[in-house]
């Protein structure tokens, strides 16, 4: 049995919105990159799948890419991207 990770992911926005609520939690595996827990987020919470595609993850206040190591104390945010001018 693999062992797994609990990180809470904040929302803002049109996610918050989404799931009604600030924040989801996803069970990932230790030493997860960004991607694999932006993947996680649209398996384990479908209605923000739209969202979490298009959008960003977010890890300390910094964005990040895809192959940033997610550790288990970091905060992660997950940001629509939004349009306007």
């Amino acid at each position: 049995m693999t062992n797994t990770i609990q990180h809470d992911i904040l929302l803002f926005g049109p996610a918050a919105t989404a799931v009604g609520s600030s924040s989801v939690r996803v069970a990932c595996e230790p030493g997860s990159t960004c991607e694999q827990v932006r993947r996680a987020v649209i398996e384990q919470h479908g209605s923000l799948a739209p969202i979490a595609r298009a959008g960003r993850l977010a890890v300390n206040g910094a964005y990040t890419d895809g192959s940033t190591i997610i550790n288990e104390t970091d905060e992660l945010a997950l940001v629509a991207l939004v349009s306007g001018g």
